[in-house]
């Protein structure tokens, strides 16, 4: 049968349709779609953007605020505050030379612009970045550090809109002036946004833009009601800027007390053309499928056809063989004729079906039986097989959890390890911080007297210079008198002028006094040497592995560096035992000690006693460190090593002292007791084992 009553040609045209249908919605749908990610792409991003600039906008506020309360502390700025004060302040000629070179090297530049220091009416005495003084600070945060009080607040002056931090710097309990330290909200710091954060973001409030890295003619298309809304129902929005390929994104944001409206212009011709490309290769691609799938959908037909055919012959085949009929095609197609043959040769199995169908009813009856002993069988095996299955599924669960619990614990561990290495070793460098004055103050006194011997040590050398060279004068002179034979009574003089020279400058005491004065620097020098040493050992970070120690040695070590913070407020007693060698973090022990005695020190109020004792008992160090202090309230003793937790006042300790002894007492597999009695005293106790 040719192709005249072939179904290749309807095939084909369905195929062709349905292909066409397909790559027209297609591109339809992958247009859009594409546009809708791009725009939900760039709305990311300026989110990204809004929370970058707001985390960058608090870690400014946050910075000048910890730089302004520690600067109102440095002893060099209040000194030159003072000293402007005690000359007579403004209604003089008091030098500010020293006031300005010390606000300038408070460094840190890229997080403020400015450094004020004004008197308590607000008068500018000086400023960091330009020679402007004697005008009024204005905005909010002048009357309350003047107040004593540090504050940080973002305020409108004359100047624009800035970041303030305010401190008042305080002499003796008594306020001098106060230190402000700005940042201000205006193009240069949007500038610098757009260079940290690769986009082109600008500040509004209700009355427009104060502070922008657009350039001025393009400011003016920013909207001010989308800022009122923004401002007003607390949410974002957007607008797209018509023919310009460009959208802003308009976001509340706070800078520290103060809500503006963060304008973000990001350039979306890019993404335009991206969307217009795809759609081209979309459609081409739909094309060159449709002639793809149509060669397809006729090879597919002509494919088709060919089983039917053979189908209709099988069928004409088979009615012979079973009816003894001879089954002709008639007039249509492959189809027509499919279906002829089919119900003639359905008739024919029909008779022949009857037959059987009675050899099948017996058949039946036995295969009935056997079914229902298979099915039970069945039944029962997959009962089985469905609890096999729920046990081995618990099982996998329960292996799976464990082994994340696992991985979890672990990391959780070495989180803990990390962070709790970190912060013994920033307590220690704080407590390092905290005695440096007093360490300063033990190396000044030697450096002072070695300072003192030395330039005795020059004045005695100018005398002895003195007296050699008129020995040097006498010789030469008793060798012209003995080489042209005169008369030595001539040498009288210069003999009893070198005599009145010795008795001058007293030779017999300085040559007595130089072994002592060399002997006293380098015993200075000795004591510097094993205070710097001292101090060093403390401050290393250590090495993970424990390293054989001598407790009595590392307690010796701890008091050359707290010394100064012992001397002025206790009588330190110390009863050391001879001690086996203990293998431990000495430098961490050293912290306990550290800690210890200058909590003792500060327990006692005026003059007292701290008392050290070592001894070795049952496979352990006992240390005892007990003082006559105003001792711990017994409600505060269930919580001493609890972190955090202080008995001090606010601004005096940080609660971490006692918690991070604990623990490193702990580590090494000791113990750490306290005793107290209010108004007598405390005395802790560590006991660590020692490997002897």
């Amino acid at each position: 049968m040719g192709l005249k009553t072939s179904l290749s040609y309807p095939i084909i045209g369905l195929v062709m349709l349905s292909v066409f249908s397909t790559a027209t919605i297609m591109y339809y749908f992958e247009s859009s779609a594409m546009k809708e990610n791009m725009r939900a792409a760039n709305w990311t991003r300026a989110e990204i953007h809004h929370q970058l600039i707001g985390d960058y906008i608090g870690r400014v506020a946050k910075t000048i605020s910890s730089s302004a309360s520690i600067f109102k502390t440095y002893d060099r700025l209040i000194n030159a505050t003072a000293a402007f004060f005690d000359a007579g302040g403004f209604g003089s000629n008091a030098d500010r030379t020293s006031l300005k070179e010390t606000i300038n090297r408070l460094g840190l530049w890229d997080y403020w612009d400015d450094i004020v220091i004004a008197d308590p009416s607000g008068k500018v005495i000086v400023r960091a970045k330009s020679a402007e003084t004697g005008d009024i600070l204005t905005g909010w945060g002048v009357a309350e550090a003047i107040a004593g009080q540090d504050m940080v607040v973002t305020t409108l002056t004359d100047r624009g809109w800035e970041i303030r931090a305010v401190s008042p710097i305080q002499r003796s309990g008594n306020n001098l002036a106060v230190i402000v330290i700005t940042r201000s909200l205006d193009n240069r710091f949007a500038l610098e946004l757009s260079r940290l954060f690769g986009c082109t973001p600008s500040f509004g409030n209700l009355n427009g833009v104060f502070a922008s890295a657009l350039p001025s003619d393009r400011q003016s298309a920013v909207d001010r009601d989308l800022i009122a809304q923004v401002l007003r129902e607390k949410t974002t929005a957007r607008k797209d800027l018509v023919g310009k390929s460009k959208i802003t994104f308009y976001a509340p944001i706070r800078a520290v007390d103060e809500s503006f409206c963060l304008i973000v212009e990001m350039d979306t011709s890019a993404s335009a053309a991206l969307v217009a490309r795809k759609g081209r290769e979309v459609l081409i691609f739909s094309f060159l499928m449709s002639i793809v799938i149509s060669i397809l959908g006729m090879v597919f037909a002509i494919r088709l056809i060919r089983p039917i055919r053979q189908l209709k012959e099988k069928a004409q085949t088979i009615a012979k063989e079973v009816a003894d009929e001879q089954l002709e095609d008639i007039k249509g197609n492959e189809v027509v004729n499919l279906v002829h043959v089919f119900s003639r040769m359905a008739e024919a199995i029909k008779r022949h079906m009857a037959r059987r169908q009675l050899v099948e009813i017996q058949l039946k009856r036995h295969l009935d039986n056997l079914e229902d002993q298979v099915s039970e069988r069945t039944e029962h095996l997959e009962r089985l097989n469905e609890q096999l299955r729920c046990e081995i599924s618990e099982r996998i669960d329960t292996e799976e959890s464990l082994r994340e619990n696992k991985e979890r614990l672990e990391t959780a561990l070495d989180q803990l390890r990390r962070t709790q290495a970190a912060m013994i070793q920033s307590e220690k460098m704080a407590s390092v911080g905290q005695l440096a004055a007093g360490v300063a103050h033990e190396i000044n006194n030697p450096t002072g007297y070695v300072k003192s011997n030395l330039q005795t040590l020059a004045d005695y050398q100018k005398d002895i210079g003195t007296l050699f060279k008129q020995y040097r004068e006498c010789l030469s002179k008793v060798n012209a008198v003995l080489a042209q034979g005169g008369d030595p009574r001539t040498l009288s003089t210069p003999i009893a002028q070198v005599a009145s020279t010795e008795e001058d400058i007293d030779i017999a005491y300085l040559m007595d006094d130089i072994p002592k004065l060399i002997q006293e620097s380098n015993e200075g020098i000795e004591r510097i040497r094993k205070i710097v040493i001292a101090l060093k050992d403390f401050a290393h970070p250590g090495v993970d592995e424990r390293q054989p120690a001598d407790i009595n040695e590392c307690l010796e070590s701890t008091l050359k560096v707290v010394w100064n913070e012992l001397k002025y407020k206790a009588t330190v007693t110390k009863e050391y035992d001879p001690l086996p060698i203990v293998q431990c973090h000495h430098q961490k022990l050293n912290q306990v000690f550290m800690n210890l005695l200058v909590n003792a020190a500060q327990a006692i109020e005026t003059k007292g006693e701290i008392r050290i004792t070592t001894k070795a008992v049952n496979g352990f160090v006992i240390v005892s460190i007990a003082d006559t202090g105003k001792g711990i309230a017994q409600k505060d003793l269930p919580r001493i090593f609890d972190p955090f937790f202080t008995t001090k006042e606010v601004g005096k300790g940080t609660g971490l002292g006692l918690h991070i002894a604990y623990d490193i007492v702990t580590a090494h597999g000791g113990k750490i007791e306290v005793e107290s009695t209010e108004g007598k005293g405390t005395v802790f106790t560590i006991c660590v084992p020692h490997s002897g």
